[in-house]
């Protein structure tokens, strides 16, 4: 069960805080952990006025992979923007990115050349990220939905 503390509550600026603890019951392939593990979720959004708000939401969640050892703790930042027509017509547009960093300080462990001519590892760079843009159109009320 998730509890959310509101931090911060008035007519221009809305902040949450969320924690979770969630176990894995049963081991899964190659995972060997079985202890707590906390999920973590902040919510902001500042209302710029009737019709306008921006969000943002940064989440550290947990995910088991059946090859993982350990779990992999994965940062998301979700932030956007929330317009209003009308009363009952809305836009919002979102941008999700995730980085995941249970394999190595920047994501990657190594890269490897599997050529004949290419035999030298290539310098740890980089990182592991994905990102998402959301247009959503709708009628009633917009949201924001967490993974």
């Amino acid at each position: 069960m998730a509890l959310t503390i509101p931090v911060v509550y008035n007519r221009h600026c809305l902040v949450l805080l969320t924690g979770q603890t969630k176990w894995l019951v049963r081991t899964n392939g190659l995972n060997e952990t079985n202890h707590p593990q906390e999920v973590l979720i902040a919510y902001s959004e500042y209302f710029a006025n009737r019709k306008t708000s921006f969000f943002f939401q940064p989440s550290r969640y947990i995910v088991y992979l059946p090859s993982d050892r350990a779990p992999e703790y994965s940062f998301t930042a979700e932030y956007g923007i929330n317009y209003r027509f009308s009363k009952n017509l809305w836009s919002q547009i979102e941008i999700e990115s995730l980085n995941p960093s249970g394999t190595g300080p920047n994501g990657i462990a190594n890269l490897t050349c599997s050529t004949p001519a290419c035999t030298s590892i290539l310098p740890t760079i980089g990182t592991l990220k994905t990102a998402e843009v959301h247009l959503s159109i709708g009628i009633g009320s917009p949201f924001v939905i967490p993974i």
